[in-house]
């Protein structure tokens, strides 16, 4: 790809991580990008990247692979600027310390940018629970939960979290995890959800007992969003207890061999949370082919 691509992509995950509430993202990446554009560190570190930089989430890549070292005790400078370490942002310094700290570590940042993108954010269970009793509540059936990219699965558990929508309560009044979340319209279905089996799959599933894959999963989170960093602490302590199980498959050959054939005294939902933008044309269209015919 050109380095113009890569420029691309930087500049639209700026605009990207400003309306998703990252100033930090974004002003980390507007130095990138101005020390990119003036042939610097990160110009050596993203600049002959082989792929597509935005189907493959490069900028978020780069800023996972920051976030991680930094996680790991490297950067103390960068860290001071990153609230996960109990620092707080100030700019220009913060992305003055991440030009440094790319600069001394540009070789290793090269290695860890190979690590694709995951983000398994329960807040997104917020909009599955209500679909899932909406389901359960049409078919007065157990549900067969099916989750394509389910990463460590902490969506696939979504029955094990509270919710606050709106001024509705909904989920186990006594989880340790409430998510909150805005409601528009009328009320959303009552609870009364029974989860027969539940599975998932992802081309490289997370396991959340192990610490380091922990790491990895924390590292997505943008360093100045601490709910979101203290919810995905929370699910991958419940995930732990009682691991939902992901196997090592794509999207395409899951729902091929899951919906096979039908399963008697159950409803089969399979769904994903933010998936569908890295599948690539031919798995999505794979994955579609297997789900219409299976609904026929």
């Amino acid at each position: 790809m050109s380095a113009a691509a890569v420029r691309d992509a930087l500049a639209r995950q700026v605009i990207g991580c400003r309306a998703l509430g990252s100033p930090l993202g974004a002003g980390l990446l507007e130095g990138a990008l101005r020390d990119f554009d003036a042939g610097g560190a990160c110009r050596d570190v993203l600049g002959d990247w082989r792929g597509d930089p935005g189907s493959e989430a490069l900028a978020l890549r780069f800023l996972g692979a920051v976030h991680r070292a930094v996680l790991r005790g490297e950067g103390a400078e960068l860290a001071a600027h990153f609230p996960t370490m109990g620092g707080s942002p100030s700019f220009p310094g913060a992305a003055e310390a991440l030009l440094r700290f790319v600069a001394d570590q540009r070789e290793s940042l090269r290695r860890e940018i190979r690590q694709p993108v995951q983000t398994n954010e329960v807040a997104r269970s917020a909009a599955l629970y209500p679909g899932l009793l909406t389901v359960a509540r049409a078919t007065e059936l157990p549900l067969r939960l099916l989750e394509v990219g389910a990463s460590a699965g902490l969506n696939l558990i979504c029955d094990r979290y509270a919710y606050r929508l709106g001024p509705h309560l909904r989920g186990r009044p006594d989880a340790p995890l409430t998510i909150d979340a805005e409601w528009r319209g009328g009320d959303p279905p009552p609870d009364g959800l029974e989860v027969a089996t539940r599975a998932g799959c992802d081309p490289a599933p997370v396991d959340a007992r192990d610490p380091a894959q922990r790491l990895l999963l924390a590292s997505f989170v943008w360093p100045d969003q601490l709910e979101r960093w203290r919810r995905l602490e929370h699910a991958l302590a419940l995930a732990a207890e009682a691991p939902p199980s992901v196997e090592r498959l794509g999207a395409a050959a899951f729902a091929a061999r899951e919906l096979s054939r039908p399963v008697p005294g159950v409803v089969t939902v399979i769904l994903h949370s933010v998936v569908w933008q890295y599948l690539d044309a031919a798995e999505r269209e794979a994955f579609t082919a297997r789900v219409e015919e299976a609904g026929h």
